[in-house]
């Protein structure tokens, strides 16, 4: 019988569409560096700076960025998609030249000046940029909505009891139905609230074999109803369907979003709608979004009455308050630090 136990596990093993939680490479994310070589007289060789991004697109393919400074909309001094190949990216084209391994990014500009073709030599280190509000710690009246590391503050969406993972040094894990969990869902807080201040800390998988909507996907909703997109969307445009985007009403003015494995915060002030005793709309709804400290929202509206039914926008906004979501898109975000202050 034993033995029989044993062959059945060996097959279910071999058979099973089981999947593993992979770490990124080491050089997937940001870099930081320089022209090294450049003519004397070159903008290159006067504002020397430059910065990097290597962006996972699929499994063993990358897309090497490089860019005049950080945090610019499709700024590209160059977008290349590259195999991985003995453990480094290497591309060589008729105007570019460039490495990246676990030392760092290494590359050669060549630009044809006067005549004759000029080379531009540069090189970059990998760094990490961490958010300056990991770690905030709740105000005076703030509430910590993971409180001794548990969800006795959450149920699930059909007011059931929430089954998310409880995970060591205060972080939950989504749990989801597509993951095995059979009481999966969205989860949401027991209670409501109207205008408030919250701070979240959170973190994607990294799925390089996914794209879209399938990748570390996840959101943050307040009031109910206007949701704050959670998504691996490092390396992308950002628009309205990615990460830090209000969904479907208001894109990010940046892409602030940090590679996949990375601890990321939102800290955010929504405005809940004002109305008269008689009911009338007198101030509608507005949300001002930090993603990893930087501004990406500044008291953007809510409510549009000339919106089409398909836009988050169209909904109508509330007197009366709502509760705080969280996602489940059937991937394994992770949440941390999470906390709010009623307005």
């Amino acid at each position: 019988m034993e033995l029989m136990k044993l062959k059945y596990l060996f097959l279910l093993a071999i058979f099973s569409p089981l999947t593993f939680a992979s770490l990124p490479p080491s050089f997937v994310g940001d870099y930081e560096g320089a022209y090294v070589e450049a003519p004397a007289n070159s903008k290159q060789a006067k504002n020397p700076y430059l910065a990097g991004k290597v962006v996972p697109i699929k499994d063993s393919i990358f897309e090497v960025q490089i860019f005049m400074e950080f945090d610019l909309r499709a700024h590209y001094e160059i977008k290349q998609e590259v195999s991985l190949k003995d453990g480094s990216l290497q591309f060589k084209g008729t105007d570019h030249h460039f490495k990246v391994d676990d030392s760092g990014m290494t590359g050669t500009f060549f630009l044809r000046e006067k005549g004759k073709t000029v080379s531009y030599n540069y090189s970059m280190n990998k760094i990490v940029r961490l958010s300056p509000t990991l770690g905030r710690k709740k105000p005076e009246g703030g509430i910590d909505l993971f409180p001794d590391n548990s969800l006795e503050l959450w149920e699930h969406e059909k007011s059931k009891p929430a089954t998310w993972k409880v995970l060591d040094a205060g972080v939950i894990e989504c749990f989801s139905k597509k993951k095995g969990n059979k009481n999966g869902g969205s989860i949401r807080t027991k209670k409501n609230f109207k205008s408030c201040e919250l701070h979240l800390e959170f973190k994607m998988p990294y799925l390089p074999g996914n794209t879209g909507q399938n990748r570390g996907n996840s959101g943050l909703f307040i009031h109910s109803k206007y949701e704050v997109q959670i998504l691996d969307s490092y390396g992308l445009e950002g628009d309205w369907r990615q990460c830090g985007a209000l969904y479907k009403l208001s894109p990010p003015k940046v892409n602030m979003c940090a590679p996949p494995e990375q601890w990321q915060t939102y800290d955010i002030v929504y405005q809940a709608a004002q109305f008269e005793e008689s009911g009338l709309l007198i101030s509608k709804p507005k949300m001002t979004v930090k993603h990893n400290g930087v501004l990406i929202h500044n008291q953007q509206v809510l409510f549009d009455e000339n919106a089409t039914k398909k836009t988050m926008s169209a909904r109508s906004p509330s007197n009366e308050p709502g509760f705080i979501q969280l996602q489940d898109h059937g991937h394994a975000v992770q949440y941390r630090n999470f906390w709010i202050r009623e307005l």
